[in-house]
């Protein structure tokens, strides 16, 4: 069988820089109470943004609706991290069960412009025996010694309510498994959840703070337009073609003016010494292989053991083990996390090369002596595309496709929030796929879209992301 991997490495990958949320309204929204609303987030139809909803009750408090009927009070915002805290459900009186477990939990909608951070700790509790197992298996600690133990005896909310509880797990949010829910409570698993945001696992849990949840929301693109009077609130714009989106139009920034997206205005580029600076064209990049060989390899390795797996199965021939033995020449082989920060010698600028297309280019020294070229947290955008193409055997950008779905990131990100990722597969890797099979590719395109996210701070670094195809690749 022919793998398309193969021909991806013979030429360039060009890449656009797309980003989904828009802004329809400049305006920041009023005050709630004593609370600041800052742009983009949004109270009303008429200020800030309204993909950025938030809720302001009568008594001047916020709330983050989410999915099912959930909402949540939002404790404190950080404009400039572009983050917010929300406070969780907690407990049901006199009992091991969630408050919100009727609404499952805090999930967000994969439409909007929010996801979950990777700086909270979540707690799992009263767990049922395939609770424990499926979680055990997706690599929360559940162990006899988990930290959640300690939380179960030590927190007096818990203890109370959990009395006589002793399974329990605890992970971190931020993978692509849970970038959009913190938990989904449910009695046939573990019925009740808390979280903490930042925590430092060897303090005792007395010192734990309050309980919280952090939200993370992109950075808002410029205005759409249709005319230059569409713009007239944004000063010093120009209502221009989206080169990431045909037959879109924006307020872009004039020449010497870039977009804040947090004050919501064009403000002026200066250099260091307070004068104006040249400001390069604000067209799409263009990445060469440069940056992106490492990421086409990895990809590939994952859709040619896909298909090894399936010829195996076919022919009845030989065992995974000879697989990885074939590849371990270093031709499609895959580094771990630990391989990439130890080769590195964790990124560390005397191993900087210089600049790709896709970000920094890091010298790496592997253990047999080999020597070669690492990239930064840029270069997860092209394996993610990589991935979106290796998947669907599509490329990247094809103007043969419909127009809205000309860039493959949107027409499969479109497919994803659909639920019908499997529609847009290749035949060729989805036909004679087994159920593991199948929901490792969903694993992957999930994997993809996070990889793909609109701003770099949401997107995952390679290591992170070696590490997420790993444990997909162990399930296949």
């Amino acid at each position: 069988m022919e793998l398309p991997w193969l021909s991806l490495i013979s030429f360039t990958i060009s890449l656009l820089l797309s980003f989904s949320s828009t802004v329809q309204a400049f305006k920041r929204c009023p005050n709630c109470g004593s609370t600041r609303v800052p742009y983009p987030l949004s109270t009303r139809l008429d200020c800030g943004d309204p993909d950025y909803k938030i809720r302001c009750d009568y008594r001047g408090s916020l709330w983050f609706d989410t999915l099912n009927g959930s909402t949540n009070p939002i404790k404190t915002i950080d404009p400039s991290g572009q983050r917010f805290v929300l406070r969780p459900p907690g407990f049901e009186p006199n009992k091991c069960v969630s408050v919100d477990i009727k609404y499952h939990g805090i999930q967000l909608d994969l439409n909007l412009p929010f996801n979950v951070s990777s700086s909270n700790t979540v707690i799992i509790m009263n767990c049922t025996k395939d609770g424990l197992d499926a979680y055990s298996s997706q690599g929360f600690n559940c162990s006899d010694n988990s930290l959640c133990h300690k939380f179960l005896n030590a927190n007096p909310e818990a203890r109370g309510n959990c009395r006589g509880v002793s399974s329990c797990c605890w992970y971190k949010t931020g993978a692509s498994v849970n970038t959009y829910k913190v938990y989904r409570a449910r009695p046939d698993m573990c019925s009740a959840y808390q979280s903490f945001m930042n925590l430092d696992l060897m303090i005792p849990v007395s010192k734990w703070g309050e309980p919280a949840v952090e939200i993370l929301w992109e950075a808002p693109r410029e205005p759409i337009c249709k005319i230059q009077r569409d713009c007239k609130d944004l000063v010093n714009s120009v209502c221009s073609n989206d080169s990431t989106n045909l037959g879109q139009k924006r307020c872009f920034c004039k020449k010497g003016f870039r977009w804040d997206s947090v004050n919501a205005v064009c403000e002026v580029i200066r250099c260091s010494k307070g004068q104006k600076c040249k400001r390069w064209s604000n067209l799409p990049l263009i990445g060469g292989l440069a940056g992106g060989v490492g990421a086409i390899l990895i990809a590939g390795f994952v859709t040619k053991t896909i298909i090894s797996k399936q010829n195996r199965r076919i022919a009845g021939s030989q065992p995974w083990a000879s697989v990885r033995k074939r590849n371990s020449t270093g031709l499609d082989r895959i580094f771990t996390g630990k391989e990439i920060v130890k080769a590195t010698d964790n990124f560390a600028k005397s191993n900087l090369l210089g600049f790709g297309g896709f970000g920094e280019v890091f010298k790496g020294n592997l253990d047999d002596g080999t020597t070669v070229a690492l990239t930064d947290k840029s270069d997860v955008y092209s394996f993610g595309v990589v991935l979106f193409e290796l998947l669907t055997c599509k490329k990247a950008i094809d103007f043969n496709r419909e127009e809205e779905d000309v860039n493959l990131v949107v027409f499969v990100r479109k497919a994803l929030k659909e639920g019908r990722l499997m529609d847009v597969i290749d035949p060729v890797i989805g036909k004679e796929a087994t159920e593991k099979e199948i929901e490792s590719m969903k694993e992957l395109g999930v994997l993809a879209e996070w990889c793909v996210k609109e701003t770099r701070q949401c997107r995952p670094t390679m290591e992170v992301a070696a590490k997420e195809l790993e444990s997909i690749l162990h399930g296949i």
